[in-house]
């Protein structure tokens, strides 16, 4: 009788180790992996208004992803280029300008598409900026299905650099929102291009705990999911995800950098920005936005948001404050 209940419990205790092991599977698979489905995207970071049912099966089978797609047009002034890599190749949006200040190369964030960044861009070109807007892999115009949260985006990073460099551009800025945000960090990290300098909104600071966020906002404890979905994520993503740590790539960051944060926000917290912050090496600037969440870039905030843009710039040497008020 002991014997046969004994086995029962082993039974339970490793069914239990599998479905755990199940679900980190299908999170980690389909958090890096788009679907090629139109249905709109599934508001990640609020459950609150679906069915008990529907929750379980998300909770089982993780979050079906659609691959993002540009909609928004931008205006006959850009130009669409395209970069090779040695995983498919990059679509770009590029818009000349005439004033020469230099060229700034925007990155979007996470499941999200380089048209998201036309109003932002639209300000720099506004100033006398050359702008750029990329679509990483699995990303609009782009090739391929994948994301690895802005590990592998930081190679992307840098051949979108090396494009606008071999176009004699010497001025070169870098913005990104997120992971986009993200990526420029281990960009500079690893490669340490020669950029003026980083702009960067709401990077998170260390990749567990964005996984955390995500098993929290579902009311499942993070332990042990957390860590079953960070190794399954390395398996997906081919890379030792418990790396990926802005907080620590800020430590070898020592050009220019604008960083910027939403007080209140769902996914990064002010503790990974402060952490961020304190490593940065170079000269820096932290603009926090009050009651603003993940995006920053609203209607509330567009007044602020741009002050910080152009007192970065100006600080960098590349804009001057007396150029902008010229008479007509």
């Amino acid at each position: 009788m002991r014997k046969k209940i004994l086995y029962i419990l082993l039974a339970v205790f490793f069914f239990f180790i599998i479905l755990l092991n199940f679900i980190a599977y299908n999170h980690s698979y389909k958090f890096t992996h788009f679907t090629d489905s139109y249905q709109t995207k599934l508001k990640v970071y609020d459950t609150s208004n679906i069915s008990v049912m529907k929750k379980i099966k998300y909770i089982l089978t993780g979050i079906d992803v659609p691959r993002p797609r540009n909609g928004s047009k931008p205006s006959r002034n850009y130009k669409t280029e395209n970069i090779p890599t040695n995983k498919g190749n990059l679509e770009l949006w590029r818009k000349h300008n005439e004033e020469g200040l230099g060229t700034i190369i925007l990155f979007h964030g996470y499941a999200n598409k380089k048209s998201s960044l036309i109003s932002r861009a639209e300000e720099f070109y506004n100033l006398g900026y050359t702008i750029v807007l990329v679509d990483f892999l699995g990303s609009g115009g782009s090739d391929g299905n994948t994301t690895s949260i802005g590990y592998h985006e930081a190679d992307q990073v840098k051949a979108c650099y090396d494009h606008v460099k071999a176009k004699g551009e010497k001025n070169i800025y870098l913005f990104g929102i997120s992971m986009g945000a993200v990526a420029i960090m281990k960009c500079v990290k690893d490669h340490h291009p020669d950029v003026k300098g980083i702009m960067l909104e709401c990077p998170f600071g260390y990749f567990k705990t964005t996984v955390k966020n995500r098993f929290k906002n579902f009311g499942i404890p993070p332990f042990p999911m957390a860590d079953l979905l960070m190794l399954w994520g390395s398996y997906h993503g081919d890379y030792w995800t418990y790396d990926h740590n802005p907080a620590d790539y800020a430590k070898e960051i020592d050009c220019p950098t604008l960083l910027m944060h939403g007080q209140v926000d769902h996914a990064v917290s002010s503790k990974e920005i402060d952490a961020i912050y304190t490593n940065l090496k170079g000269e820096k600037k932290l603009v926090v936005f009050e009651k603003t969440g993940h995006d920053i870039f609203t209607s509330g905030n567009r007044t602020k948001w741009t002050d910080a843009i152009i007192g970065f710039l100006i600080s960098t040497g590349s804009l001057n404050i007396k150029t902008m008020f010229q008479p007509i």
